[in-house]
């Protein structure tokens, strides 16, 4: 995935794990438990960097997929030089400020924490008119700012797009800095070094397939816009209920169309769906059978992704700024941009250009005012306007 400014990492590793059983996440019906499989990957970098990678969608046709799951764990280590320069005594607090976004594909809103932490206290004597000596100077390090510290989220409602044949991509955004508190007289240099592990898992319930009972289920979109379903049935039973039914997330199916068995032997079935302006651009079909004797049971899901996308989003984060904001464009909007800090007055405060991007940070500390800014982004091709809104206190 090709970043603004990307930042060679280290990959320490990236693992699929699949595992069979998991009770603890059991959210399956009549006492089934979940099952999972995980993807996780590991870098090294300076604490201020951006990362790009990226892991397989869930297979729907594995089951229905009910939480997806993001952990990660960080680590961050300083070295620091401070000195007074104060004629007084002072007493220093070091303290670092972390934070960590993702930005995922799949998701229409960023992923982000903040952590503030005191590292040290340092009683400097007055200055000595010696830089980097004496009892008014303290060097300290490496020392560990955090260490293995667990930042997790748990998504339950907008899998959605995780669901599919392709991948889901990931930016991830580390910022860090430390500073001293206690006076504004002194010099202070700093060198930080951090890693972060990263482990997606998708915890799902399986399906109950149809064995030898459906064949050659498909569902295809075709030129007109209808989307035509077909299956096979080797060994059909007279009576029994065949229900078409979709989803909009992979999760929640509701049935649109019934078929009754007219003949037992071999059946081909034909079926045929118009898309609504409510169904987005993916839809989740499958069959229900409903044999004679009151069993239930279900084929794979089969997606289908229709032309077009949903208006694309742009990201303005945090929305109120002290050092920088964040611009991301959800929803597939990587392109070339052209982005505007505008004042409430009109007047163009900053302008950035990006090329082949969805993601970039803009540095506001001490450029402009307190107050309300306007973000405008244009895509340099389709010539279209995102507006987002950011404060600066």
């Amino acid at each position: 995935m090709k970043l603004p400014y990307f930042m060679q990492a280290s990959v320490l590793s990236f693992l699929t794990v699949v595992l069979v059983h998991n009770p603890a996440a059991s959210q399956c019906a009549a006492g089934q438990s979940s099952h999972s499989i995980s993807y996780d990957t590991a870098v090294l970098g300076g604490g201020n960097d951006v990362y790009g990678f990226n892991f397989p969608q869930f297979d729907p046709t594995l089951g229905t997929l009910v939480k997806v799951s993001i952990e990660t764990a960080i680590t961050v280590k300083y070295n620091y030089q401070l000195e007074n320069t104060d004629a007084n005594p002072i007493l220093y607090r070091v303290r670092v400020n972390r934070s960590d976004e993702i930005y995922c594909s799949a998701l229409l809103a960023p992923l982000g924490t903040t952590q503030v932490k005191t590292l040290n206290s340092h009683l400097l004597q007055p200055y000595d008119g010696i830089n980097g000596a004496g009892n008014d100077y303290v060097s300290v390090g490496p020392v560990y700012a955090f260490k293995e510290y667990p930042i997790n989220y748990n998504i339950t409602d907008e899998v959605a797009g995780f669901l599919g044949i392709g991948t889901v991509d990931f930016t991830y955004n580390s910022i860090t800095d430390s500073y001293p508190s206690g006076s504004s007289h002194y010099l202070y240099s700093t060198n930080a070094t951090d890693s972060i592990s990263f482990k997606l898992t998708y915890y799902y319930c399986a399906v109950s397939f149809l064995p030898a009972d459906i064949r050659d289920f498909t569902a295809s979109r075709q030129s007109t816009g209808t989307i035509h379903l077909s299956w096979y049935t080797p060994n059909d039973v007279t009576g029994e209920v065949y229900e078409i039914q979709k989803s909009l997330d992979g999760r929640n199916f509701v049935s649109f169309q019934s078929v009754i068995s007219e003949h037992s032997g071999g059946t081909s079935y034909q079926v045929d769906y118009q898309p609504q302006e409510a169904d987005g651009n993916k839809l989740f079909f499958r069959v229900k059978q409903t044999e004679q004797g009151g069993g239930v049971k279900y084929t794979a899901v089969k997606t289908v992704v229709l032309p077009g996308k949903p208006a694309l989003s742009m990201k303005v984060y945090p929305t109120v700024a002290a050092d920088w904001i964040s611009v991301y464009f959800a929803n597939g909007g990587k392109g070339d941009w052209s982005i505007r800090i505008v004042s409430m007055t009109g007047k163009m405060m900053k302008q950035v250009e990006l090329s082949n991007s969805d993601y970039t940070r803009i540095g506001v500390a001490g450029q402009l005012p307190s107050g309300v800014y306007i973000v405008q982004a244009e895509n340099k091709r389709t010539h279209a306007v995102q507006l987002g809104r950011f404060m600066i206190q």
